[in-house]
């Protein structure tokens, strides 16, 4: 069983909280793709529900929370071309050396079930979504505002459920959000800013993805340096990928999604998806083989990707790839990080990750972050994860070719790591559940 589901009831507990009730939200009919999933996005029927879920206890709503300003319109900026390899000058692919940085976490906030961070261009604002459905302003100095969306009753935190991720349009214009709704299903929605101003009521639904069991949501939400959303959803839960998702290039579960939020209606496919004309594969599939992928990120420098993908059993796994490479196999269920899992064969090659580690040090991987910050230049380079079960931080250095050369102890640790963000100034910052937020610095 996933680990991360090994911790449910540990989840529960910490985020056991009332939560607020948004208002009413109207979502355009002609837009909902809850109503026109794909078949190919339809999960295999569960008919005997996981024992082992805990069940939820449902939060009592209270009064709704008005949209509050989000700052001043940023100056528009044109995403970055895609470059199908890894690039960067010397500097950028030099290897790190974290060994030798002695780094100190300084809690600048507390939050209710902080679980990922996103900022808008153009604002130094650390825009935080909470766990029940709250997305909320925090300063780099601490300072927390009033939130600006909260869709605490359209979901749950039963399990590994919730408001999972969020990330903002290239303009600012538009804050999307991946979240599981009351029936459990994984829900890509938008919401406009008008004159500075979220309007939580114009929120829209661009794609909804069923999910047979209550775990391995992933729901990672990124805009990529193409200008397009990234999605990672998991192989739809339970355990031993049990609705046989992992292998299958049809289904959106197990995936990478990679969409164009404004090429079409709700949504557009990017030409250079791998099935982006069908066949074998679903349109918005940009990658397969993952179990729960729960936390990637873009290196731009580098033109490299990074996904950290939770493990079953006994690995956990770090996969590293250039941003331009589609329709790439991870392997699973037949593969379990660098190990053998259930005796099958994929059709083609898998990614090898470059770097695993086993159940003795921890249970389930928080992916991080490539440090690109001002403050710590020999960390420059390296990427920092941590284990939800285990709490310390660890950085990876690898060398010009992309190689691990080290897999360091920072020294830190903190109470159920969740997720990474960066600042606008690159400053980085990490997401405990329990509460605190956390920015990385040097001492």
């Amino acid at each position: 069983m996933l680990r991360l589901l090994a911790s449910a009831v540990v989840l529960l507990l910490l985020t056991g909280c009332t939560a607020d009730q948004d208002s009413d939200v109207t979502v355009d009919p002609t837009v909902d793709a809850s109503s026109r999933t794909p078949a190919s996005t339809a999960a295999t029927a569960n008919p005997d529900p996981p024992g082992t879920e805990p069940t939820a206890s449902e939060s009592t709503p209270s009064d709704p929370t008005p949209s509050d300003p989000v700052g001043t319109d940023p100056t528009p900026s044109d995403p970055a071309s895609p470059d199908p390899t890894p690039a960067g000058t010397d500097e950028d692919m030099a290897g790190a050396d974290p060994a030798s940085v002695d780094l100190a976490l300084v809690e600048i906030a507390r939050l209710s079930a902080p679980i990922a961070m996103a900022i808008r261009p153009g604002d130094d604002t650390l825009w935080v979504a909470e766990r029940a459905g709250r997305v909320v302003p925090l300063q780099p100095d601490g300072t927390v505002g009033d939130a600006i969306i909260d869709i605490s009753s359209d979901t749950t935190t039963g399990s590994e459920r919730g408001l999972l991720g969020l990330a903002w349009s290239a303009d600012g214009d538009t804050l999307y959000l991946s979240y599981t709704d009351t029936d459990g299903a994984n829900v890509l929605a938008a919401a406009p800013v008008v004159d500075g101003v979220l309007r939580a009521d114009e929120r829209r639904t661009i794609l909804t993805v069923p999910q047979p069991a209550s775990n391995h949501n992933g729901g990672d939400l990124q805009l990529g340096p193409d200008g397009n959303l990234w999605w990672a959803l998991g192989d739809g839960g339970a355990a031993d990928d049990r609705f046989g998702n992992g292998q299958r290039p049809n289904t959106l579960l197990g995936a990478m999604l990679r969409i164009d939020p404004d090429g079409g209606d709700p949504y557009g496919i990017p030409a250079d998806n791998p099935w982006a004309d069908g066949g074998e594969g679903a349109p918005e599939v940009w990658a397969y083989g993952l179990r729960n992928p729960w936390r990637f990120a873009f290196d731009v420098p580098t033109g490299t990707l990074w996904i950290a993908d939770v493990g079953q059993n006994s690995v956990e796994e770090v996969d590293r790839v250039p941003i331009g490479q589609a329709g790439l196999n991870y392997g699973w269920p037949h593969r379990e990080g660098d190990q053998p899992f259930d005796g099958g064969q994929a059709d083609g090659p898998t990614v090898e990750p470059i770097h695993t580690y086993t159940h003795g040090r921890g249970c389930s991987i928080t992916g991080g972050r490539v440090y690109r910050g001002p403050d710590a230049p020999a960390l420059q380079g390296a990427y920092l994860y941590a284990d939800f079960c285990d709490g310390r931080i660890f950085a990876l250095a690898v060398d010009r070719n992309g190689t691990v050369v080290d897999d360091v102890d920072t020294g830190l640790s903190v109470q159920s790591p969740v997720a990474f963000g960066e600042g606008a100034d690159g400053a980085l910052y990490v997401l405990s559940l329990d509460g605190p937020v956390h920015e990385v610095t040097p001492r």
